[in-house]
C-alpha cells in the first residue's frame, strides 16, 4: 500500500462515518418525530409531509395530496439533510480535535449541535423560507426532538465509532501509532 493510500484512508473513513452517523441519527429522529406527532394528536406521517413540502411546496401538507408522494420526497430530503448534518458534526469535531472525546462530552456536543440545528433551521430560516415549519410544536417537535433524538444520537454514534482522523494526524506528524492500522 503506498503512502498516498494510507493518508487518504482516514479522510474517507471520516467522511463515511459522518454520512453513517447522519443516516442513523436521521432515522431515529424521523421515527421520534412521527411518534411525537401521534402523541400530540397529529398524523403519524405529518413530519414526512412537512419535510416533503420543502421541495413540493405547502400543498404537500394537504390531506388531499398523495401521502406516498409526500412521504417519499420527505424521506429523501430528510436523509440527504441528515447526511449533510452528520458530515458537518463530524468535521466540526475533527477540526477542534474533539472526535476522540469521552462519551459524556460527545453526548453534550451532539445535544448542543442538535439544539443549534433547531435554532438555525426553525427559528431563523423557517420563518423566512418555509413558514410551514413554524406551525409545529416548537418544544416537542423542535427543541426536544432535535436536541435529543438527532443531536444526542449523533454524539452517541461518534462515541461508539471514535473517528480515526485525529489518530491519522498524529501518525503523519511522527507519532508512534502504526500507520494504516485501524480498530474501527
Amino acid at each position: 500500500m503506498n503512502q498516498k493510500t494510507i493518508e487518504q484512508k482516514p479522510k474517507v473513513r471520516l467522511f463515511l462515518q459522518g454520512v453513517a452517523g447522519g443516516i442513523i441519527s436521521g432515522i431515529i429522529f424521523a421515527m421520534a418525530e412521527m411518534i411525537l406527532n401521534v402523541l400530540l394528536g397529529k398524523p403519524f406521517f405529518g413530519p414526512l409531509r412537512l419535510i416533503g413540502s420543502i421541495v413540493l411546496g405547502q400543498q404537500a401538507l394537504a390531506p388531499t395530496y398523495p401521502l406516498v408522494s409526500a412521504a417519499i420526497v420527505g424521506l429523501i430530503v430528510h436523509m440527504i439533510m441528515s447526511m449533510i448534518f452528520g458530515l458537518i458534526f463530524i468535521y466540526l469535531l475533527a477540526a477542534v480535535k474533539q472526535a476522540q472525546a469521552l462519551t459524556g462530552r460527545l453526548l453534550v456536543y451532539g445535544s448542543l449541535f442538535g439544539l443549534a440545528l433547531w435554532v438555525v433551521n426553525f427559528l431563523i430560516l423557517a420563518p423566512v423560507l418555509f413558514p410551514q415549519f413554524t406551525m409545529v410544536n416548537q418544544f416537542w417537535n423542535g427543541f426536544f426532538a432535535h436536541t435529543f433524538f438527532f443531536g444526542m444520537m449523533i454524539g452517541g454514534y461518534v462515541s461508539i465509532v471514535k473517528p480515526q482522523h485525529e489518530i491519522a494526524e498524529k501518525q503523519s506528524e511522527g507519532g508512534t501509532a502504526v500507520q494504516g492500522h485501524s480498530h474501527s
